[in-house]
């Protein structure tokens, strides 16, 4: 997700397609008398709120996209190391283990992380 660069209106709808797909990811894969989706739910209704409502020192979260964030890292004389194949194949198979199982999230390697999310939609990555 990027909010830092874009005019309000498609910071806005960036935030929401991304906790929108958040959320639906929680729908779809936890049971809704489990006590900890609503804290959970409760979390990213606070971090939506900040994200696009508060800028400042109000603003906890600033979100970047992975190539700007690994362009922060490089010019800050961080080198990108790729993660090894048993870590990679550990996380994929956290990901597909028993409940969890759901082909609607994804994990995907590139441009030196692995990317995980849902439908399609890039969450969050892993790098080193």
């Amino acid at each position: 997700m990027n909010t830092n660069m874009t005019p309000f209106v498609l910071w806005v709808g960036e935030a929401s397609a991304y906790y929108g797909a958040l959320f639906d990811s929680i729908e779809s894969s936890v049971p809704r008398e489990k006590s900890e989706r609503v804290m959970v739910e409760e979390g990213l209704c606070r971090k939506t709120a900040n994200s696009v409502s508060c800028e400042g020192r109000e603003r906890v979260k600033r979100c970047k996209i992975f190539g700007k964030w690994r362009a922060r890292m490089t010019m800050a004389g961080f080198e990108l190391k790729p993660l090894s194949e048993s870590v990679a194949e550990s996380m994929r198979t956290r990901l597909n283990s028993g409940n969890r199982v759901n082909l609607r999230f994804t994990m995907k390697e590139e441009n030196g992380g692995i990317c995980f999310g849902w439908m399609g939609r890039t969450l969050t990555v892993a790098s080193a």
